[in-house]
């Protein structure tokens, strides 16, 4: 039996179609875990958040809080985009849960503030969070076309 060059061709495309159609389960899968993920800290943050009495007994203060968490809320969506459409892309799984836990501290972190609960807590979690983000696109080898840089 002799291997025919369109046989080798047939075989190639539907291996690129399998790896394709496997990237893209694998995207799906990442951007629902990343809005699940955030919206689960969100929902902790609020769940588990009371306000400091003195802080929410400051008007002025909790109006500054507030208008620096609706900031925040802004870094948080502007991240969930830029994720969005780097989980397009392939991604190793140790770059993808940490891309991933960058994310969900952020969002966590801006609802704690909106909250006005545990503010350095929250503030060092969304400073953790944007460390690990930026630390995890630094050492992110891929650039926009897929090929690897060197």
């Amino acid at each position: 039996m002799s291997v025919t060059p369109s046989s080798n061709n047939a075989a190639s495309t539907r291996a690129n179609e399998l790896a394709a159609q496997r990237q893209r389960a694998r995207s799906a899968s990442l951007r629902f875990n990343l809005l699940l993920g955030c919206a689960a800290t969100a929902a902790m943050a609020v769940w588990l958040g009371t306000p400091t009495p003195a802080v929410a007994a400051d008007p002025e203060l909790s109006q500054i809080l507030r208008d620096m968490a609706a900031i925040k809320a802004a870094v948080v969506l502007v991240t969930v985009v830029a994720l969005n459409w780097r989980f397009g892309r392939e991604l190793s799984p140790r770059l993808a849960s940490l891309y991933l836990l960058g994310a969900w501290l952020l969002a966590g972190a801006s609802m704690m503030i909106w909250q006005l609960a545990q503010i350095p807590t929250a503030a060092f979690a969304f400073h953790l969070g944007a460390f690990v983000l930026l630390a995890t696109a630094w050492r992110d080898r891929t650039s926009g076309n897929g090929s690897t840089r060197r």
